[in-house]
């Protein structure tokens, strides 16, 4: 944005509100997307050969955020690690939840239709296709 190569950029809101905070950036609006931010996802070939470990590192994520937002004084290293004002990380934990389940099929459809009209893909996958257990 600075170079003038771009005219607008999106991320998320909190990670990039200390620029916003100092005048670097500017906020214009937000814009929700209607999909989980924290999904796991795989290449066919590498789940088929590496099924075990797949499995291993979900089950570490899911014991690591399970936990997560029990961390003594976890708002001050959150701010601290990523340059947040302490009242900006404490809201984004009020706001962040991190499911131990697989996403559901009306929410894999929501998200598809959502990429289909951004154009970002041009056809729909099945839940099967797409979700693993």
């Amino acid at each position: 944005l600075q170079n003038k190569t771009a005219d607008y950029f999106m991320w998320e809101k909190f990670m990039t509100k200390p620029l916003v905070d100092n005048g670097t950036f500017r906020c214009i609006d937000v814009c929700p997307t209607p999909w989980p931010s924290f999904v796991i996802v795989v290449r066919n070939e590498f789940l088929a050969n590496h099924q075990d470990l797949v499995k291993q590192i979900l089950q570490i994520i899911n014991e690591q955020t399970s936990a997560f937002k029990q961390i003594p004084q976890i708002e001050k290293q959150i701010s601290e690690t990523f340059n947040q004002k302490i009242e900006d990380a404490s809201q984004w934990l009020s706001l962040t939840h991190w499911s131990q389940k697989n996403i559901s099929e009306s929410m894999l459809n929501k998200i598809q239709n959502q990429l289909i009209e951004f154009k970002v893909i041009d056809k729909k996958g099945t839940f099967a296709q797409i979700v693993h257990g």
